[in-house]
């Protein structure tokens, strides 16, 4: 696999802890409905798994390891090369997780997927991160979008902690959570993707903790809770609450970029422990920058 030089986390803590470095980077993405042939799913012994027109869809109740038939049918088939731009296909996939979204007026399952080939392990190798969408639909589930290599993040072959929330009415975000710790200093983010026209962007990336080593001058933390807050039209605002490890005095911002120390912190340094961010149509901002 290629390795992406990390363009993103080691910025956070550039002046503290010298040369981390990861990876966080986008493949190439491609959305596609794909209709699994019957010869796909020949050796799968659900037979709940059925196709109707260009639909694939799990009768019944929702069924984890069928979904997982239908998904893994999908990536071992894929275009690997033409879609990646990787010189050999993807070999091993693994469930990351499985998410219920539940919006206003209907209910759907995502499950996510790491790709890697075997030996993508180097600390600048990033897996593919895959996701399909299946909505309840009377007494089926089905397929209804599916995205290869939607996102190309993580480090040692292996992705971030990742979590998939509704921030719409109708659209999900992909919350990457990203923490680093080297010699006692600690550094944790998250960045959120969503699907804006045919591929997955970043809309938002903020700091949400740092932290000193314990027994160092001048010791301190700090960490973030973030909520969301449904809106009644486009993407829900982003609420950030901060606290101190020993109270205000910890809220201070200890290094990284000037554009992510301004997305959390003062002029002065000095941490906010509240901020509201809403989308502008390409980026969440603060709501005090709102325009």
């Amino acid at each position: 696999m290629k390795a992406t030089p990390h363009l993103e986390r080691s910025s956070w803590i550039a002046g503290i802890i010298g040369a981390i470095a990861g990876i966080i980077g986008l493949g190439y993405t491609i959305i596609a409905f794909h209709r699994p042939q019957p010869s796909d799913l020949s050796q799968n012994h659900n037979s709940n798994v059925l196709i109707e027109g260009d639909r694939t869809y799990i009768a019944g109740d929702w069924n984890l390891d069928k979904a997982q038939d239908i998904a893994e049918s999908i990536l071992k088939s894929a275009s690997w090369v033409e879609i990646t731009s990787e010189k050999a296909a993807l070999e091993q996939h693994a469930l990351v997780g499985e998410f219920n979204l539940v919006y206003s007026l209907s209910e759907g399952m995502i499950l996510v997927y790491a790709s890697k080939n075997d030996g993508d392990d180097c600390h600048a190798c990033a897996p593919y991160l895959s996701f399909f969408e299946f909505d309840k639909n009377d007494k089926k589930w089905v397929l209804m979008k599916t995205t290869i290599a939607g996102i190309h993040d993580g480090a040692f072959g292996e992705p971030p902690f990742v979590n998939v929330f509704p921030i719409a009415n109708d659209k999900y975000g992909v919350f990457l959570e990203l923490n680093e710790i080297h010699q006692g200093w600690t550094v944790g983010g998250t960045r959120i993707f969503t699907q804006m026209g045919d591929s997955f962007r970043e809309v938002f990336h903020i700091i949400t903790s740092q932290g000193k080593p314990e027994g160092t001058s001048g010791f301190s933390s700090w960490h973030s809770v973030l909520a969301l807050k449904p809106t009644i039209t486009g993407l829900y605002d982003i609420e950030v609450t901060r606290k101190g490890a020993r109270g205000p005095k910890d809220l201070v911002f200890m290094d990284g970029r000037d554009e992510l120390k301004d997305a959390i912190a003062n002029s002065d340094g000095n941490v906010r422990p509240y901020d509201l961010y809403k989308f502008n149509g390409q980026r969440y901002v603060r709501a005090l920058n709102f325009k």
